[in-house]
């Protein structure tokens, strides 16, 4: 079936999936901006500008991982719908007070696959296959350290904008792979525990040359160095090998 048509069809959020978004988005950017309510005391206007803007960061975060992950499931013969984790929300709200903003722990939630017998007509794996529910978790949070490396093109300019864009933008990546229930972590590491750590190293190889070197290729080269020797430690230490 024509891709674009499948876009047309499944792509419109439903009415469920945008209440959870929105709970999602806004929660999550509370707490990222817990701590910026002023410099020495507190300020209405400073607060109120560094919500909002932490609120749009993470509303362009969160949509960016979850768009994705949707076009690359219509690609795969599935139909990817957003569920949010409310308790992990609520639990993440009440560590941020508990600890006056200095621990965090955010639930972007994650994706649904539905099987659709006409999208994956004439397929060798006809339903549910682990393997692509676990390439299409992984390509949302992948989404967030890409976005972390766009703005990282950008931190000339200085802007403490851009550097909270970053910051949340690896936050929901690394939260979006801890293996709990309904996070994108659980269904990748289900799905193959290969590709977890693949992935996993990655993104912490990219998070290290963002903070501490200085061009967007050593970024990517220091993720791939540190996803292949994540990759090989796993391999050897599995007893499942390569099966994925």
């Amino acid at each position: 079936m024509d891709f674009a048509h499948n876009v047309r069809k499944y792509f419109p959020f439903t009415l469920k999936e945008i209440k959870g978004l929105l709970i999602t988005i806004l929660i999550i950017g509370f707490i990222v901006s817990f701590r910026n309510w002023g410099e020495e005391s507190f300020d209405l206007g400073i607060g109120l500008f560094n919500l909002i803007s932490a609120i749009l960061i993470v509303a362009l975060g969160i949509l960016a991982h979850v768009s994705l992950q949707r076009f690359y499931s219509y690609k795969l013969g599935y139909v990817a719908r957003y569920e949010n984790f409310l308790y992990g929300a609520l639990g993440g709200l009440i560590l941020c007070f508990a600890s006056n903003g200095n621990l965090y722990f955010l639930s972007p939630g994650h994706v649904r696959l539905e099987h659709m017998p006409r999208l994956r007509m004439g397929e060798f794996r006809y339903g549910l296959n682990v393997w692509e529910y676990a390439k299409i978790a992984a390509s949302g949070p992948l989404v967030n350290i890409v976005l972390a490396m766009f703005f990282k093109a950008f931190n000339f300019l200085g802007s403490p904008l851009i550097e909270r864009a970053i910051f949340i933008n690896i936050l929901l990546a690394f939260f979006s792979m801890v293996p709990l229930p309904q996070t994108d972590g659980l269904d990748l590491f289900y799905g193959s525990r290969l590709l977890y750590f693949c992935t996993l190293g990655f993104f912490i190889g990219v998070t290290i040359a963002i903070y501490l070197l200085q061009g967007i290729w050593l970024a990517i080269v220091m993720g791939l160095v540190v996803a292949l020797i994540a990759t090989v430690i796993v391999f050897f230490v599995s007893e499942e090998g390569f099966d994925l």
